[in-house]
C-alpha cells in the first residue's frame, strides 16, 4: 500500500503495543519525519501518546502541525463521565 502525506486530509499516528517510552519514541520519529515535509502537508495530524510525560516533547517538535491524544487519559475521563451519567456508555456505542 502506498500513501501520500502531502495529499492526505488526515494523518493518524497510533501508539504501538511496545512499552510506553518505545511507543512514544516511535511517534516522535514519525512527527520528526512529518516536519521534514511540513510545507506539503494539508491534513490534520493526530498523534496518540502512551505517556503523558512525553507529550510536551512531541508537541514541541511538531508545533502547530500536530494534535496529541493520550488515550488512557481520555478513556479514564470518559469512564468517569459514564459513572456520573448513567446510560452515557450506551449512547456512545449506538
Amino acid at each position: 500500500m502506498q500513501v501520500s502525506v502531502s495529499k492526505a486530509r488526515a494523518i493518524i499516528v497510533l501508539a504501538s503495543d511496545e512499552n510506553a517510552d518505545q511507543s512514544d519514541a516511535r511517534a516522535l520519529r514519525v512527527v520528526l519525519s512529518l516536519t521534514g515535509v511540513r510545507e506539503g502537508l494539508r491534513g490534520h495530524v493526530v498523534v496518540e501518546m502512551s505517556d503523558l510525560d512525553n507529550e510536551p516533547l512531541v508537541k514541541l517538535v511538531g508545533g502547530e502541525l500536530i494534535e496529541t491524544v493520550v488515550a488512557h487519559d481520555v478513556i479514564g475521563r470518559l469512564m468517569i463521565q459514564c459513572a456520573l451519567q448513567p446510560g452515557l456508555a450506551q449512547v456512545s456505542y449506538t
